[in-house]
């Protein structure tokens, strides 16, 4: 019994679930927080933005996944495990992820750069800012400036550098610390 429980529950699992859930502290914090922003012209989300997610409006697509995790429901589809969802979406960044869905990431999808500008068309934006993929080359810009990898792989398991965006004046610089600890700041390219 003891090896079955451990299976299908390993440690730290339950106190997972319940920090995550809709009364936990880390569910609370996420849940009162929005999925989309847009600051300016620019738009930042944590997975992606796919089309079909830019068809609705940011109050909707940001009232479905505070819905969701507050539900506490964690079966059946969700906006927060969908593959074209805000949270989990990486057709942004590339269409053929190892392990991915051919279906979610890159079969029958509009090219990176159409989704791109159909996205921020929807939005009324210029630029949109994603994590989610890291980059252990640190922070980077595509698309002319219009999309910007922040995800720089920070944590113990990447190990990427450590690293940050800053806009000011509509102007993207990403910092990035060096092997000697100090910072170095690179301008972005500023969107069209």
């Amino acid at each position: 019994a003891r090896e079955r429980w451990f299976a299908e529950y390993p440690l730290g699992k339950l106190e997972h679930q319940l920090a995550w859930g809709p009364s936990g502290r880390i569910g609370k914090w996420v849940a009162s927080h929005p999925a989309i922003v847009k600051i300016g012209d620019t738009l930042f989300v944590h997975g992606g933005i796919s089309v079909e997610t830019a068809a609705h409006p940011i109050d909707a697509v940001n009232a479905a996944v505070r819905a969701a995790l507050l539900s506490g429901d964690s079966e059946g589809p969700s906006i927060l495990t969908d593959p074209l969802g805000p949270l989990w979406y990486r057709g942004n960044v590339e269409r053929d992820p190892p392990g991915g869905d051919a279906t979610s990431a890159g079969a029958g999808r509009p090219s990176i750069d159409a989704e791109l500008a159909q996205v921020l068309a929807a939005y009324g934006a210029k630029r949109l800012v994603v994590a989610h993929t890291p980059d252990l080359n640190g922070i980077e810009a595509t698309a002319g400036g219009r999309l910007i990898r922040i995800d720089s792989g920070i944590s113990a398991y990447y190990g990427g550098p450590r690293s940050y965006l800053e806009i000011l004046d509509g102007k993207a610089i990403a910092w990035h610390e060096t092997e000697q600890g100090g910072w170095i700041s690179e301008a972005l390219p500023s969107p069209q």
